[in-house]
Parts: structure tokens; C-alpha cells; sequence
């Protein structure tokens, strides 16, 4: 068990493992509920995803923003961009970098 990874995963899915497949979509289903809650409660016009779920791409986005557009309210479910980070792991220091920047500027 402790040389399973997400890599693994997504690669014995797309091999057509069919527990892989349950458990990427298992996985998307619980990240499509919390992402529910997101759109329900702050009606963002986009959320990106990141880390390992982003990694993973459509096989696990796809899943996920059918659970949002099953379960969370019809207006802003419609309305909002479901994407995966396009900086990888750094976009959490970049991100706080760009923030303090602009703390300085004001």
C-alpha cells in the first residue's frame, strides 16, 4: 500500500483497471461534493484545482464537475469554470508572493 500513488492510480485507470477506475471515480465524486459547497455557498466564477486532483487532469475533473452540475444550484452550477492549475505545486507560493507584493503597493 505504501508505494501506491496518485501516478499509479490514474496510470492502471487509463489502462483500464477497473478498481483503479473506481477509485478515481470514488475520489471524484467526494472532491465534486465538496466543490458543491463551494459553488452553493460563494458563487465563484472559477475554481482551480491543484495538487495531485489537478495531476490527474479530466479523468478526475470530468467526474467531479458532473456531480456540480448535478447537485448544486442550477444558476451558478451553469455558470462557474472548473479548471486545474496550470502552475503546478508552486502556485501556492506564488500566489502568497503576488499577495504580499500588492499588501506593499497599497
Amino acid at each position: 500500500i505504501e508505494s501506491i500513488t496518485a501516478e499509479k492510480v490514474e496510470v492502471a485507470a487509463q489502462g483500464g483497471d477497473s478498481l483503479a477506475v473506481e477509485v478515481i471515480l470514488k475520489a471524484a465524486n467526494y472532491l465534486g461534493a465538496g466543490l458543491v459547497n463551494l459553488v452553493n455557498i460563494f458563487n465563484p466564477e472559477m475554481i482551480i484545482v491543484g495538487g495531485g486532483m489537478a495531476k490527474m487532469g479530466n479523468l478526475l475533473l470530468d467526474p467531479a464537475k458532473q456531480v456540480v452540475r448535478e447537485r448544486a444550484f442550477q444558476l451558478p452550477a451553469q455558470a462557474v469554470r472548473i479548471v486545474p492549475a496550470q502552475l503546478g505545486d508552486d502556485a501556492g507560493v506564488l500566489g502568497a508572493a503576488v499577495f504580499a507584493f500588492q499588501q506593499e503597493l497599497d
